[in-house]
């Protein structure tokens, strides 16, 4: 199972090297295009070709990868947070809340999780004091008769 981060990892990987392809592709077709305007037979020799393909694939590919690896960090803390928020919730913590994280802005779907957990998380801890609550009533509740009972007994005995 891939982790979010090496999924956009490897988006980015794809798309880095279609976009480096297509740059490869650009350099030559302009270099030719100018030669020909030019009146040359061959724009560049093979290796002055070679050299600007691997510089712009490269520039190409080191831009893509870091702004595509910051996006990939800034889509992926709101959902690192609830997750670390759900696994708070089942050791029994209902008092945690996801926080709605300038990260997770513009996207709807990210603030929409955090506002539903929130909302979840907070009906949970609602519920678990209720249920506290009547188990402290009925316990007390309990208690009583039982204890008028014990004394009944030493009496009659």
């Amino acid at each position: 199972m891939k982790t979010l981060k090496q999924y956009f990892s490897d988006t980015a990987i794809g798309i880095i090297c279609g976009a480096g392809s297509v740059a490869l592709g650009v350099t030559w077709a302009g270099a030719r295009v100018r030669a020909h305007f030019r009146g040359k037979d061959k724009p560049f020799g093979r290796k002055d070709l070679a050299a600007a393909c691997i510089f712009v694939c490269s520039t190409v590919c080191g831009m893509g990868s870091f702004l595509l690896q910051k996006e990939g960090e800034r889509l992926a803390k709101p959902i690192e947070d609830v997750t670390n928020a759900t696994t708070q919730i089942a050791h029994g913590d209902f008092s945690v809340r996801v926080p709605l994280s300038d990260k997770a802005a513009g996207v709807d779907e990210l603030v929409a999780l955090a506002e539903n957990f929130n909302k979840m998380a907070a009906e949970l801890e609602g519920m678990d004091y209720m249920r506290r609550d009547f188990m402290s009533n009925v316990s007390h509740e309990l208690k009583t008769p039982i204890a008028a009972i014990a004394g009944f007994t030493e009496l009659l005995q």
